[in-house]
């Protein structure tokens, strides 16, 4: 008796809670239309001991911030992830893991 009765409820509990999720995933992806497809990724040779890369791997050196799309470059991978650092905390305030631990040991 008791599924009889809560049963209708429970359906429309999920409905309530699913259908209004998954159709605005569905409009978003939809009027996204692949108009900015995913950047290819780089290639996977990292400097050795801090030297910089030949030049065609030098070109795959660069990111796009995933929260403005500015494009990030650096001659080593060390200047990169520098370059991303200084962009995070300047543009974004993501501190780096520097900034945290330097902040902790103050605390």
């Amino acid at each position: 008796m008791w599924i009889a009765i809560c049963l209708p409820f429970m359906l429309l509990g999920v409905a309530i809670a699913v259908l209004p999720v998954t159709l605005g995933s569905l409009r978003f992806h939809r009027a996204d239309d692949g108009a900015n497809p995913l950047p290819a990724a780089p290639a996977a040779t990292e400097a050795v001991d801090g030297e910089p890369l030949s030049d065609a791997v030098l070109a795959s050196l660069a990111v796009a911030c995933p929260l403005c799309s500015v494009d990030l470059e650096g001659v080593t991978v060390e200047l990169l992830v520098a370059s991303v650092q200084e962009h995070a905390w300047r543009r974004h305030g993501i501190p780096s893991p520097e900034q945290v631990l330097e902040s902790a040991r103050i605390a």
